[in-house]
């Protein structure tokens, strides 16, 4: 089976990060210590069943971040690998990114060079409009958005998910996780779009 890619964005895409794991991700070393790499971030519910299902289909994961590399590197890649990602590939920036322009600018060149590659791109999920505008500029067929409650609060969602439609995501999917009498996550309809995006 050819293998396929999907550029996944990680903060408040895959994972969520509390405060600590704001600053945790850039503790050098970090990854050294046993079990440490998971004040990070924890994984957002259904993000790595939905990794496993698109691995099994032949469509790996290449996360592209805005986290600062020169610091947050090898937490990163500790990260991916310590929640199942081994496979994965990674792009992150040596030097910090101020702002949505920098880092849509950043994100797009970085996906184009993957996308030079002989690996086709099947899609790209983020939680930002600069996500969306990087995916948009660098040609990938199928853009989708995500916004998490939990990180963003209920008068948050509604906002961020207008920004990301109108960067031009072809579909924006709201994470309830954690509401009462909600549906529990959206990965399983990213996993479905991926691979209905694999067909077309």
């Amino acid at each position: 089976m050819a293998v396929r890619r999907v550029v996944l964005d990680l903060d408040e895409t895959v994972l969520r990060r509390s405060p600590l794991g704001r600053l945790a991700v850039y503790v050098p070393g970090l990854w050294r210590v046993p079990g440490a790499v998971g004040l990070c971030g924890e994984p957002l519910l259904g993000a790595l069943e939905t990794v496993r299902r698109l691995r099994d289909n032949g469509v790996l994961v290449h996360a592209v971040t805005a986290r600062w590399g020169a610091l947050g590197r090898g937490n990163t890649r500790a990260w991916l690998d310590a929640f199942g990602m081994q496979d994965a590939t990674l792009s992150i920036p040596d030097w910090p990114l101020p702002d949505g322009d920098a880092r849509a600018a950043w994100k797009t060149r970085a996906i184009a060079e993957l996308a030079r590659g002989p690996e086709p791109i099947l899609a790209g999920v983020g939680d930002r409009a600069s996500d969306i505008r990087a995916y948009r500029k660098a040609g990938l067929p199928l853009a989708i958005g995500v916004t998490q409650l939990a990180a963003l609060g209920p008068a948050g969602c509604p906002a961020r998910a207008a920004s990301m439609r109108s960067a031009g995501a072809d579909m924006v999917l709201s994470d309830v996780s954690g509401a009462e009498g909600e549906v529990p996550s959206v990965w399983g309809a990213v996993g479905d779009a991926v691979l209905r995006n694999d067909r077309s």
